[in-house]
């Protein structure tokens, strides 16, 4: 008998739930689960009545094997056939399952209502290696060994293909689309952090220098804002000229629309070395420093996918051959510690709760003078220090 739908929490969501009051032969009870009341009402009338039709049959089978008697009853009348599921399922083959292509993109469609375009967009295009692997193939097809094998394949993005991969699973499982999780039968990959990489004085001095002379003042405001004010990249090339205030020397870093890990709301102080290249970039001629978008009001400038271009040549002329992950961010967490010996200042300007994240993930043991140098780089000292520039 069925009882009454109630809210549950299933896989860290909250969703409907309705008990029909049956048991499969391993003695679990039959329940349903869907994300809205009408869905989950709609759901156990349905399998009542191919409980009315297949009788005591319907308890001996899986999900799986009851979301694909639904599809097939859809697609060919059991007139048609001997209305026995034994013969229903010696043509099983015929019905392909959901790919995992289709599984992906209905999630990305669901998440559309809750995320911006451009989260959705980057969602796609980190799932490109999951659909080139597995993409047309049923998502019930799919062994928990091919998955773990192609989780370790990925080297140090193989706990994000992990996080990817459950998150579908569990999406498909919420809708009848496979029996079980595979991934819960993987174990999850843990990589050693690969060494904090910082720049030195000597690589900041020589990529300031380079946008000086090229008056690349985009790129300029990336390595001021990343390196002297340990913002990341992201919060950077969300600033709007009204985020920037160089009267009192302070940032905005607004809160964002969708909930993002780590990016909070708070001031930025601008220390000497950031507000002196802000203010030199100001004081500069309109034609060699436009300022802000005139169309989005970008403090940097410009877009991500031209500034990506600024940076490859600033490091090809300069000599950098790898652009880390967070460097700016590290190198200013490793030296303003240096220089100021204040874990709770450093952690406060970067974002963090705690100065215990600030130690853990962005600190590389630097002495004292290294962070007066790396802070001593005001426009006066850099220009001087380079013949070239006037």
């Amino acid at each position: 008998m069925k009882t009454k739908a109630k809210r549950v929490a299933k896989n860290g969501a909250m969703v409907w739930c309705m008990d029909l009051g049956i048991r499969a032969t391993s003695g679990k009870r039959i329940r349903i689960f869907r994300k809205t009341k009408e869905a989950v009402e709609q759901a156990a009338n349905d399998l009542v009545g191919e409980q009315a039709t297949f009788g005591a049959e319907l308890a001996q089978i899986s999900v799986a094997e009851r979301a694909f008697l639904r599809r097939w009853t859809t697609r060919m009348t059991l007139d048609q056939m001997e209305s026995t599921l034994t013969s229903a399922y010696k043509v099983q083959p015929v019905m392909a399952g959901i790919t995992m292509t289709q599984a992906t993109d209905r999630y990305f469609e669901s998440r559309k209502a809750t995320c911006k375009s451009r989260h959705v967009a980057n969602m796609r295009f980190q799932f490109r290696a999951i659909n080139a692997e597995f993409g047309p193939r049923p998502l019930s097809s799919i062994r928990p060994g091919e998955l773990d094998t192609f989780v370790r394949s990925k080297g140090a993005s193989g706990p994000n293909c992990y996080s990817h991969l459950m998150m579908i699973f569990n999406y498909a499982l919420l809708y009848d689309w496979v029996d079980k999780n595979p991934m819960t039968r993987v174990p999850k990959p843990v990589f050693a952090p690969g060494e904090k990489a910082v720049f030195t004085d000597k690589q900041m001095r020589s990529c300031l220098s380079y946008c000086i002379k090229t008056s690349d003042f985009p790129m300029l405001k990336v390595l001021v804002l990343g390196g002297f004010c340990g913002m990341r990249y992201a919060e950077v090339m969300r600033l709007t000229g009204q985020n920037v205030d160089l009267t009192t020397g302070e940032i905005h870093v607004e809160k964002m629309k969708t909930e993002t890990r780590g990016i909070r709301e708070r001031f930025v102080t601008l220390i000497e070395p950031a507000k002196a290249w802000l203010a030199w970039c100001e004081a500069q001629k309109p034609s060699l420093n436009p300022g802000p978008s005139p169309k989005t009001n970008i403090f940097v400038g410009i877009n991500d996918k031209n500034l990506r271009t600024h940076r490859e040549a600033m490091c090809k002329a300069v000599g950098i051959k790898a652009w880390p992950t967070n460097v700016l961010r590290r190198s200013f967490g490793s030296y303003h510690l240096a220089a100021y010996e204040n874990g709770a200042a450093t952690a406060a300007i970067m974002g963090h709760t705690t100065a215990d994240t600030t130690y853990a993930k962005y600190r590389k043991a630097r002495r004292k003078a290294d962070g007066d140098a790396w802070f001593a780089l005001t426009p006066e000292k850099v220009t001087a220090a380079d013949p070239t520039l006037e």
